[in-house]
């Protein structure tokens, strides 16, 4: 083994000297540079470390939830009142679009011609879908607020559909006396109104 190996180093000696390597050290190899990272790298290790953060804490984040959603609706349900809120950013809104349909049946009522008062009773219909419409784009927070609406909601939706029961009366029998019949109808209904307002003038 020891001849062996002192034969390589006479031909490694020999070839050094032959190629003008003898005495040149031989060069040492590149060191790998450290490469900068990048912003998916930055990302991935921010995303890492949320989630084992999250991870450790999820008790305390859990208990903080059921907090949460305990006192939110005791807070709501007890304390606060919304209908100052609602008297000043829902209310008057409401009130000048149910002047708009009540002020179309006044009209109708009181209209020259029977012509003019089935043009004016016509209209009260598409003025009630409008107040419908409106008043189902609103949203209540509390228990209280939310049943009232409620009630002003299913009292034009009763009344759109009567409007829409009567016209198909009125497109058979031309002789009916719609607005008697209407009058008869809000009575019926008014009710449900009632309860609404009941709550808002409290």
């Amino acid at each position: 083994m020891d001849g062996r190996a002192g034969s390589i180093r006479r031909l490694f000696r020999t070839l050094a000297f032959r190629f003008g390597l003898s005495g040149t050290p031989l060069p040492e190899p590149r060191r790998r540079e450290r490469q900068e990272p990048s912003i998916p790298d930055i990302a991935r290790s921010i995303i890492s470390g949320i989630r084992e953060s999250i991870r450790q804490n999820r008790l305390a984040s859990s208990l903080a939830l059921v907090a949460f959603l305990v006192v939110m609706p005791l807070t709501f349900g007890s304390r606060y009142d919304e209908r100052p809120r609602y008297r000043q950013v829902i209310l008057p809104e409401v009130e000048r679009y149910e002047e708009d349909y009540l002020s179309a049946l006044q009209r109708s009522e009181t209209a020259p011609t029977d012509t003019w008062r089935l043009y004016h009773f016509l209209d009260a219909h598409n003025r009630a879908v409008k107040v419908l419409k409106l008043v189902r784009s609103k949203r209540t927070v509390t228990p209280d607020g939310g049943r009232a609406h409620a009630a002003l909601i299913q009292y034009y939706s009763l009344v759109d559909q009567h409007f829409a029961i009567l016209r198909t009366s009125m497109s058979v029998d031309e002789e009916i006396d719609f607005l008697e019949r209407w009058r008869e109808i809000t009575r019926d209904l008014q009710p449900i109104h009632d309860r609404w307002a009941r709550w808002v003038n409290q």
